[in-house]
This record gives structure tokens, C-alpha cells and sequence, in this order.
């Protein structure tokens, strides 16, 4: 089968000098050279006719073709051909069949060759740009240095390789950067967004990963994985925290970090603009762990409220400004870094506080019990927080709080069991005096000395009730050994009252 052969001579030389000039493939560039050439010939042959165009990979010969149908009659003559024209290409070609058919020189080589330029450069950059977002897909999350190229609107142009651009929005910025062109810039590769013509590299200061990233280049031990970065929260610009942890117990993980009269972590807070940076150990103990990550303040005791998901965290009186931080930053990242709320607690409010609720509960035992103020402090004292825990216990336990004796002991777990049982009237009285809403003590299954329960919870209304989870008051009411169905049925009933179901 013949065929017109287009600008043999060159072809061959123009793919190695693209290939070579534009770090593409041989068999890139001939697909493109083919493309094109199909382009060209469809502006000739009708966008309607099916272009065949192929490259001879030893030769250069370039071949075009049309393919068409074989028919007796034609009613489409950019795809159909009579079988006695279609027997010059094909002597065995029958009703039916396809044939290729050599298309001839489109006006001249001069205008094929100038048509052909034009696609061919924009089948080429379309091929860069593949490579580009390939290449640049992969590097996504890893640091990347740039020179600035343009300025607009506090977004900047970033330079990052060959004529690869990336922009770096203004929010990607630490607060008061300021950059000119041809400025270097170092950055994170933070997104590669493809569009259905170009991509998008994103480029970010701000970001945590940044930061990770910046720590891992100083600190050989992370990239090795003998340290792990386990959270980052930043200000950017102004300060942030890293909890790491050491894969090897014999080694400090903190230490490493700040390297030798603190080099490493000053070398990345020279490349943040000074942004201060604390390394924090991070623990499998939330407790431990939010001990630690208030620093620079010092923690006297951490607690964590499970039900609340949140840490109170006591803290010298002098101490306590400095671990809540300026406009609250610190006490910020430190929430931020653990991954619940916290609760900054000076060491006399503690105090102040533990007395008030050891009173509180002292006072829900006296009067539920009937008993003097001195035995209600030492039931209290002794861990009996509630009626049930005295009611529940084993007497031996009651017994064993000096002073107490066996007939002493049984009064006061009888007097607590028939609290339980309703035969006990003090509590509801204890209920009103504490200001408690009344609306609680109207709950099926609500017993009064769980709404003091409750009550010690800072749980005083039947609003705060109906916020509960099961869980939630299963937890608070855990010395009822209060029943899953019996706590839905509750909060259940509350939640009628107060969203008028």
C-alpha cells in the first residue's frame, strides 16, 4: 500500500532535536508529529473523515491516510468509496470492508510544514505539562526552593525548575513576610491541582507539614526514623508546638530536637522568621502528655474527663499567666497538640474548689443520712462520695473508718438503703435547699439521691439532663450500677419536656 511521504528529511532530525530540547520521549514526540498531522489533514479532508497518520521510526517517512467503507453507493464521501476505486489499494477488498486510502500533499510541504508547526507546539507543551504535573504530583509534601518571579495582590509567583510555576497565596505567608522578585523563597509543595487545560502548584509557609519537614531536614534522627513527629500545632509566625516521641527508650527524643545549646531548633526558627518553637515529649499518657505540653509553664496535676473529653490542668498560682500565654496562645496549641479542650486551673483555685465540693458532698450525706457534720467529713473522706456508694459498700469497708464501729456502721448503711428505697425523706429536702430544678425529681426512674449525683456533676437542671448521653449518665450515675435502658428511658423522658416532643 502507498502513500504520500511528507517531509522525510527532516522528521527524524526534528524529533531527536525535540526530544532532546524538551526532555520528552522519541515515541512521544512521533505520537504528536502523528497528531498533528491528523489535524491538519482533517482542516483539508473534512473533521468528518477518519485520519490515519504514521510515522516510519527507521525512515521518517511520514504516511497519511483516510480510512473508508466499501459500498455500491455513496452517501458519505468523506468515509465511503466505490469498490472499483477502493481495488487500486486493494484488489481482494469486498463489499463491507475497510480501506486505507493514501491521502496526496495538502497545497504544498511549505504550508503542510507551517500548519504542522503550530499543533505540533501545542501537542508538545500539552505533553511538558503532563510531565510537569507527573513529576511535581509525586513531589507533593515534600519542601521545594523557588525564586520569585511575580507579585500581585500579596499572592506570589514562585520559580521552582525550568518553566514549572507555582503560586503561594497570601494566607500561605508567615504574618509580615515580605518578598521582592528574584527573591529565593522556601516553601512546602502542599497541593497539585489539575484543571482540564493546565495544574496548579500550591506552595505554603504555614502549614504544619511545613514545619514537620523543616525539623526532619535538621534532625537526621527523624528522617531515620529513630524520632517520630507525632502532632504539630501552629501561630504561624509567632509560635508553635511539636510532641515527639523516640522509637528507642534509651534515647531523648527532646534533646535531639534541640540539638547542641539548642542549633537544630534555632536553625528552623531562623527560617520562620523567629517563630518560637516548643519541644514537647509526647505520651501515651493523655495526662503525662498534657503535663508536658503546657510548657513553658509548669504543671502541678493533669486530669482527664473522659465524658467531657477534656483535661483540667492545675497550675501554680505565679505560673498560671504564663501557661495560659499571650491572647491565650499557648493554652491554645497546647489544646491544639493534645487533641481535646483544657481547663487551666490555678493551684488556690483548686483548693478553694476541692473544699467547696468536699462541703457539697459532705452536705448531701448529712442531710440524705441524718447524721452529725463530723461522721458525714469522714464517710466523704474515706471515698463515699454518694448514698449508693455507702449503701452498696461492704460494711467492713464502713467499719473500717476510725471511730467507727459495727453497730455504727450498720445504722449508717441501713440509713443510706433506706434512702434508696424512698423511705428516706431528707434528700428531697436537701434538693430544694441547693436550688436544684424541681422538674427532676418528676423523671421516672429518677431517684433523689441520683439527682444529687448529678447535682455534684454541675448537673442541676432537667436542660442539662437532657444533654446527656447514655453513656454520659451511665458514667456520672456509675454507683447506681444504673441499666442502659433505664438511662435512655431518662434522658429520653427529659428530652420530651424540654424540646416539647
Amino acid at each position: 500500500m502507498a502513500s504520500e511521504k511528507v517531509g522525510n528529511t527532516d522528521i527524524l532530525d526534528t524529533i531527536d532535536f525535540l526530544s532532546n530540547e524538551k526532555n520528552i520521549s522519541k515515541e512521544a514526540v512521533i505520537n504528536a508529529i502523528e497528531l498533528s498531522a491528523v489535524e491538519v489533514s482533517r482542516e483539508r479532508y473534512g473533521q468528518n473523515s477518519e485520519i490515519i497518520a504514521k510515522v516510519n521510526r527507521k525512515s521518517g517517512d511520514l504516511q497519511i491516510y483516510r480510512t473508508m467503507k466499501v459500498v455500491e453507493n455513496i452517501n458519505d464521501f468523506d468515509r465511503e468509496l466505490l469498490i472499483s476505486q477502493a481495488k487500486r489499494y486493494d484488489p481482494e477488498v469486498k463489499i463491507g470492508d475497510d480501506v486505507y486510502e493514501p491521502l496526496p500533499n495538502i497545497h504544498s510541504e511549505r504550508q503542510i510544514a507551517n500548519n504542522m508547526k503550530v499543533i505540533l507546539l501545542k501537542e508538545i507543551r500539552s505533553l511538558e505539562k503532563e510531565i510537569e504535573f507527573n513529576e511535581y504530583s509525586k513531589r507533593q509534601g515534600e519542601i521545594t526552593l523557588g525564586i520569585v518571579k511575580k507579585v500581585a495582590f500579596s499572592n506570589m509567583i514562585i520559580g521552582i525548575g525550568g518553566k514549572t510555576e507555582a503560586i503561594i497565596f497570601k494566607h500561605g505567608l508567615l504574618p509580615g513576610e515580605v518578598y521582592n522578585v528574584r527573591d529565593k523563597i522556601t516553601a512546602y509543595i502542599q497541593e497539585v491541582n489539575r484543571s482540564n487545560l493546565d495544574f496548579q502548584i500550591v506552595l505554603s509557609r504555614t502549614s504544619n507539614e511545613f514545619l514537620g519537614k523543616l525539623m526532619a531536614d535538621e534532625v537526621r534522627e527523624i528522617s531515620e526514623g529513630l524520632i517520630e513527629i507525632k502532632a504539630i500545632a501552629r501561630d504561624p509566625g509567632s509560635r508553635a508546638k511539636i510532641a515527639v516521641m523516640s522509637n528507642d527508650p534509651r534515647f531523648d527524643a527532646v534533646g535531639a530536637c534541640i540539638g547542641p545549646r539548642g542549633s537544630r531548633v534555632v536553625s528552623v526558627m531562623g527560617e520562620l522568621k523567629g517563630e518560637k518553637i516548643d519541644i514537647v515529649a509526647w505520651d501515651r499518657d493523655i495526662e503525662v502528655f498534657a503535663r508536658n505540653a503546657i510548657i513553658p509553664a509548669k504543671a502541678i496535676k493533669a486530669t482527664y474527663i473522659q465524658e467531657k473529653n477534656k483535661i483540667e490542668i492545675v497550675i501554680p498560682n505565679e505560673s498560671l499567666s504564663m501557661a495560659i500565654g499571650r491572647r491565650g496562645q499557648n493554652a491554645k496549641l497546647a489544646s491544639q497538640i493534645i487533641g481535646c479542650d483544657i481547663d487551666l486551673i490555678s493551684e488556690s483555685d483548686k483548693q478553694t474548689k476541692a473544699m467547696s465540693h468536699f462541703k457539697e458532698t459532705t452536705d448531701i450525706i448529712i442531710y440524705a443520712l441524718d447524721v452529725e457534720e463530723i461522721i458525714g467529713q469522714l464517710l466523704v473522706a474515706e471515698g463515699f462520695t454518694s448514698v449508693d456508694s455507702i449503701a452498696n459498700a461492704p460494711l467492713e469497708k464502713i467499719i473500717k473508718i476510725e471511730g467507727f464501729d459495727s453497730e455504727i456502721a450498720t445504722e449508717i448503711q441501713n440509713r443510706a438503703k433506706d434512702c434508696l428505697n424512698g423511705k428516706f425523706e431528707r434528700s428531697g429536702q436537701l434538693i430544694a435547699d441547693f436550688d436544684i430544678d424541681p422538674r427532676l425529681q418528676k423523671i421516672t426512674h429518677l431517684r433523689d439521691d441520683q439527682i444529687l449525683m448529678l447535682h455534684n456533676k454541675s448537673i442541676s437542671t432537667l436542660e442539662g439532663l437532657a444533654d446527656l448521653a447514655n453513656d454520659e449518665l451511665i458514667e456520672i450515675l456509675k454507683e447506681s450500677h444504673l441499666a442502659e435502658e433505664i438511662a435512655n428511658s431518662i434522658i429520653m423522658e427529659a428530652r420530651k419536656i424540654v424540646y416539647k416532643i
